[in-house]
C-alpha cells in the first residue's frame, strides 16, 4: 500500500537512527522503505526484508525523490527526509485516507516537530535557542502558518517533503520533482505544480512526526546548510530575489567582515543573558551567506 522514500547525503548516524526506528514499526499495513543514497557510501550494513537501499551519487534531492518513485512498489508515496521518525500511527493515519480515495486527487503533509530531547539539548546551545526562539522547530512555525488543530485536515498552499503523501497517479500527472533542483527550493517548485494543477494540499493534524535534526546545532553545519540552499534556489530562480536595496547595500558592507562576525559568536558566553547578541550575530551571518551566494549566482548567470 505504502512506499516510504528516504533521500540521504553523508547524515550517516541521522539516517541510521532513522531507519532503526522505521523497520522496527510493526503493522498489518503493507509498506516498504526505499533509501536512496546520494553521498558516500553507508558506513552501516543494514537489512530487513522492507528495506532497499539504492545509489545516486551526487544527482541531489529531486533527483533521489524521483529515482526512489520509479522502484516503488506501491501507489502511495510517502516521502520523508533522512532526519524524520515516523510512527505505526503515521502510517495507518495515511492508510486511513488511502481508503477514503483521499489520494486519488488530493495531497498531505503529515504535521511535525523536534522530539523533546532535542528541544531539551537545544536550550543548552547558542544555535538551539536561536531556532527555538524563530519557533523553527515545528511546522507551524517554519511554514509560518497558524495550524487549526480542531480540524484534522487542514488546507495549505505549500508541502514540504519531509513529511509529504501523494498517490503515484498525482505526483506522475505534475511532472514529479524537478531534477534541476539539486538541494533547496525542489518543495517550493513542486507546491507550484500542485496549485497550478488545482492539486489541494492538506496539513493532517492529529499525527506529529518527529524532525531530529540535532546536527544542525553546529554555527558551521548551520551556515553550510544555508549556503547550500541559497546556492540552490538562486541557481533554478534565474538570481530572482525579493530583499529591499537597503538590506542589500547594508550586507554587502559586512561580507569584508564576515569572520570578525563569526569571532563574535564564537567569543560569546552561551548563556539566555546574551541571546539578544547572539541571535543578532547568527541573523548577520546567515545574511551575509545570502548574498555572497546571491552574488555568486550573479556571476554565474552573466
Amino acid at each position: 500500500m505504502l512506499s516510504v522514500i528516504l533521500p540521504t547525503y553523508n547524515r550517516f548516524e541521522i539516517v541510521e537512527e532513522t531507519l532503526q526506528k522505521i523497520v522496527t514499526l510493526e503493522t498489518n499495513i503493507p509498506f516498504e522503505i526505499i533509501v536512496v543514497n546520494d553521498g558516500q557510501e553507508l558506513p552501516f550494513n543494514m537489512q530487513h526484508e522492507k528495506l532497499s537501499i539504492y545509489k545516486n551519487p551526487k544527482k541531489g534531492a529531486s533527483a533521489a525523490r524521483n529515482f526512489g518513485a520509479s522502484k516503488a512498489k506501491y501507489d502511495i508515496f510517502f516521502f520523508i527526509d533522512d532526519d524524520m521518525w515516523i510512527s505505526v500511527e503515521s502510517i495507518e493515519a495515511i492508510a486511513q485516507l488511502y481508503q477514503q480515495h483521499f489520494f486519488d486527487k488530493q495531497c498531505v503533509n503529515l504535521n511535525w516537530q523536534y522530539p523533546k530531547s532535542l528541544c531539551d539539548k537545544m536550550r543548552n546551545e547558542k544555535i538551539g535557542r536561536y531556532l527555538l526562539h524563530a519557533n523553527y522547530h515545528t511546522l507551524e512555525g517554519r511554514s509560518k502558518i497558524k495550524v487549526d488543530s480542531a480540524s484534522s485536515l487542514v488546507p495549505v498552499t505549500s508541502m514540504g517533503s519531509g513529511s509529504f503523501a501523494i498517490g503515484k497517479s498525482v505526483f506522475e500527472s505534475i511532472g514529479k520533482y524537478n531534477e534541476n533542483i539539486l538541494f533547496q527550493g525542489e518543495d517550493i517548485e513542486l507546491s507550484k505544480k500542485l496549485n497550478e494543477a488545482n492539486i489541494p494540499i492538506f496539513l493532517y493534524t492529529p499525527i506529529t512526526c518527529f524532525h531530529n535534526q540535532k546536527d544542525r546545532l553546529d554555527i558551521n553545519e548551520f551556515l553550510d546548510r544555508d549556503r547550500r540552499g541559497y546556492v540552490s534556489q538562486f541557481e533554478n530562480k534565474k538570481n530572482e530575489t525579493k530583499h529591499s536595496r537597503l538590506k542589500q547595500i547594508i550586507y554587502t558592507c559586512f561580507i569584508p567582515f564576515n569572520f570578525l562576525f563569526k569571532k563574535l559568536f564564537d567569543i560569546l558566553p552561551n548563556r539566555a543573558a546574551f541571546d539578544i547578541i547572539t541571535f543578532k550575530t547568527i541573523g548577520i551571518l546567515s545574511s551575509i551567506v545570502y548574498f555572497k551566494a546571491w552574488y555568486q549566482s550573479s556571476k554565474n548567470h552573466k
